[in-house]
């Protein structure tokens, strides 16, 4: 009698251990969804900050020209880079040409600023910073010269720096 009580105890202890090792790994499980729902509620918010503080930063400084005709909804904000400190949103402006947001802090300064991304016929971009609506005005006049010869690289390009724009608008 004694082997088969001793059966029945290593068959309840290997249906404990069992059930435990089934716990830990639904522990685990649920330990990385939340994780994941925490990493992605992070995202959704750094995306969210990326596209206010371009709004703001176009109706401060920019209220006279890209205020008047980027929407708010047209802006795609990125999420930020915390180990850069780096805001950045994207709005297309049509002819394959964007305004970008970009805000980067450092130790020691606060670069922001919105930005003209104009492809350039070599494959890389032309980044044209418009601190204000003067600076856009001067920029879109110097772009619509460039356009009057738009088979030849302006030697003013560079590679993109900024995230990756959508395919279809390029």
């Amino acid at each position: 009698m004694t082997t088969t009580t001793n059966l029945s105890l290593l068959s309840a202890l290997r249906t404990l251990a069992a059930n435990h090792l089934d716990h830990l790994d639904q522990q685990r499980q649920a330990a990385e969804q939340r994780r994941r729902d925490a990493e992605a509620a992070y995202r959704r918010d750094q995306i969210a900050i990326s596209r206010s503080d371009a709004i703001a930063f176009l109706a401060t400084n920019l209220p006279a020209t890209l205020g008047e005709v980027v929407s708010d909804d047209q802006w795609t904000g990125y999420p930020g880079r915390p180990s850069l400190g780096t805001h950045t949103a994207a709005a297309p402006l049509g002819e394959g040409i964007w305004v970008l947001y970009h805000e980067a802090i450092t130790n020691y300064t606060v670069d922001v600023g919105i930005h003209l991304v104009v492809p350039c016929p070599c494959g890389a971009y032309i980044e044209i910073l418009c601190e204000d609506d003067q600076a856009l005005a001067i920029a879109l006049d110097g772009i619509d010269r460039w356009q009057a010869a738009p088979d030849t690289c302006t030697q003013a390009c560079s590679p993109a720096t900024w995230p990756e724009l959508p395919k279809e608008a390029r």
